[in-house]
């Protein structure tokens, strides 16, 4: 009798030993899947892309961002694929008589040509700004797709000069270190009218322009 209670001893406390087992296993299945919760729930701030370092500077849009514009959307891609011909192939060159020096209305002659020998020109703008000869807009151009080139914005507004004409406005640059971005104005057919580097400015027009891609918030 006496080793029959001392057998129900040892199963009690082996089967007090197996509850508090499971209650540990069960507490340690609920403190997993916390962290699981909240792996699901951060997403977002993974895909926050490149904001500016402080409130001054503007955010900018990951590689591979589209705008639904078909003639934005095709000049972005050939600044991904670092295609110079297909953005020289763009640009709106005109034949015009180079000049001695950098000039606002015709292009500078290069060393050898005679002055006055038409060359074909590219309006540029920015700090300093002139018609510039093919050969100058490609040494920019490779500068510009050396780096990876990200977006900032892209607007719509009155055409520089010619406030009948609607220009859509794409704004673009290498980091978020670029307080002025470059600005790449696109007539209706596509066509890139002008080089523009920003100067010391955001340089959006203070009136009469829509945003199609509206700057991102800096972080």
């Amino acid at each position: 009798m006496k080793r029959f209670h001392q057998i129900l001893a040892v199963a009690a406390l082996a089967c007090a030993i197996v509850s508090c087992g499971g209650d540990n296993d069960r507490s340690r299945a609920t403190t997993i899947a916390t962290p699981v919760t909240h792996a699901q729930a951060s997403p977002k701030l993974a895909v926050t892309p490149f904001p500016g370092p402080t409130p001054t500077e503007m955010g900018m849009y990951l590689p591979g961002t589209r705008a639904g514009n078909a003639k934005v959307d095709t000049i972005l891609g050939l600044y991904e694929r670092k295609d110079i011909e297909g953005l020289d192939a763009l640009l709106l060159y005109r034949p015009l008589p180079c000049v001695a020096t950098l000039d606002r209305r015709f292009p500078q002659c290069s060393d050898g040509i005679a002055l006055g020998t038409p060359i074909s020109g590219v309006e540029t703008g920015g700090c300093e700004g002139g018609v510039r000869s093919r050969d100058f807009v490609r040494v920019v151009l490779q500068g510009r797709v050396r780096e990876m080139v990200y977006l900032f914005g892209v607007y719509q507004a009155p055409g520089f000069g010619q406030p009948e004409k609607i220009e859509t406005v794409i704004l673009m640059g290498h980091s978020p270190q670029d307080k002025s971005p470059w600005r790449i104005p696109l007539d209706a057919n596509g066509t890139i009218l002008r080089i523009e580097d920003g100067c010391g400015g955001y340089n959006v027009p203070d009136t009469g322009f829509t945003w199609i891609l509206e700057p991102k918030a800096p972080g």
